[in-house]
């Protein structure tokens, strides 16, 4: 809403109701500077406290014609699903969770292919698979729904055990001859070299204790220049952005032999198509591509005096890579690798966009 009160101002369209003037002054005096905010989010009782707020603002004609104009300032189409519902959204939140016999009666199979790994457990996993199941075991936890705007609730899907995923026949599982996730770098991930690869490898470590069985494999870094991507400047946040569509086709060229996957991570912010804002990340399942982008978990990404903001906003020539060349990137660090990497495990438990879809 703070985007398209500001962009009613900006593109001179008068209010519907003069009085939504003070609305608009509340808005856009919202703090953005919490670490909840500065990471997309919001408290509830922040929330409710703004609903009004909102709601009027939300019905105002100025609004609704700055909203009909969002092309010129990149917001996606999605806003208008959410504005139209604020009474959900304004609802209590809803806690998904499961009994333990629901939860081994979706794990658990008597298919024989699956009884024969379960076999070749030892004590210990053993130990850790039953412990798991127990409503006090952090493995499976309660998952909170904050909104409709949740990815559970607004992508419903159907449920899905595992003996459903394992005989999914479109499922890509490793082979002895595509046994090694190749992660590969693009663009600089700080001011310093031997301090971003100190990193890298923490997350390979990471990776190989999350994929176990798996190789885990760095590829030397390239600049965004080798992936001729497309690249723009977001309008709302000043940050350039690359297409991450293309960097997807580049991985797919550069997918060595012995790939389960490569993976691409990158500290600057990614879109998926003109129409969109952002995107964290995309992937190909077919080709065993995917690309992830850090930038949007560094603390000072909302703000106003993030260093990674182009200084004065412009057009960029869409072959000129030299805009790369001096643009700040905040280095990676420990705690938002681990950040990210704890939210990757949450997306696992909602069935995002991935083939292992959890018990809705």
């Amino acid at each position: 809403m703070r985007v398209l009160v500001d962009a009613r101002e900006k593109l001179h369209i008068p209010w519907g109701d003069n009085s939504n003037q003070v609305n608009g002054d509340k808005m856009m005096a919202f703090d953005t500077r919490s670490s909840m905010a500065a990471q997309g989010m919001v408290e509830t009782r922040v929330f409710l406290q703004y609903l009004p707020v909102i709601r009027a603002l939300w019905a105002d004609s100025g609004i609704q014609n700055a909203y009909d104009r969002r092309r010129e300032f990149q917001l996606g189409e999605s806003v208008k699903y959410f504005l139209d519902n604020l009474d959900k959204l304004g609802e209590a939140m809803e806690t998904v969770r499961h009994s333990e016999h629901t939860l081994k009666t979706a794990l658990i199979s008597e298919n024989p292919a699956l009884v024969s790994q379960y076999k070749k457990l030892d004590a210990g996993e053993r130990r850790l698979l039953n412990e798991a199941f127990k409503p006090d075991h952090d493995l499976f936890e309660p998952i909170t729904l904050h909104s409709p705007s949740d990815w559970i609730i607004s992508h419903p899907e159907a449920p899905q055990d595992f003996e459903q995923f394992f005989s999914d026949p479109y499922r890509k599982a490793p082979s002895p001859e595509k046994h090694s996730i190749y992660i590969q770098c693009i663009g600089s991930l700080g001011n310093s070299r031997i301090i971003s690869d100190e990193y890298i490898k923490w997350l390979k470590g990471y990776c190989e204790a999350f994929f176990y069985g798996l190789t885990v494999k760095l590829l030397e870094p390239v600049p965004v220049s080798a992936t001729r991507c497309s690249f723009r400047v977001n309008e709302n946040t000043q940050n350039l952005q690359i297409h991450a569509g293309h960097i997807l086709k580049f991985l797919k060229k550069k997918k060595p032999a012995d790939a389960f996957c490569i993976v691409g991570i990158t500290m600057i912010d990614l879109y998926p198509r003109d129409s969109w804002n952002f995107v964290f990340g995309q992937a190909s399942l077919t080709d065993g591509v995917g690309i992830f982008s850090f930038a949007r978990y560094g603390s000072d990404f909302y703000r106003s005096h993030d260093e990674g903001k182009v200084n004065k906003p412009q057009k960029v020539s869409p072959s000129d890579y030299a805009v790369f060349d001096n643009y700040y990137t905040p280095p990676v660090t420990s705690v938002l690798l681990l950040r990210s990497c704890k939210v990757d495990i949450v997306c696992l438990k909602l069935s995002t966009n991935t083939e292992f879809k959890w018990i809705p």
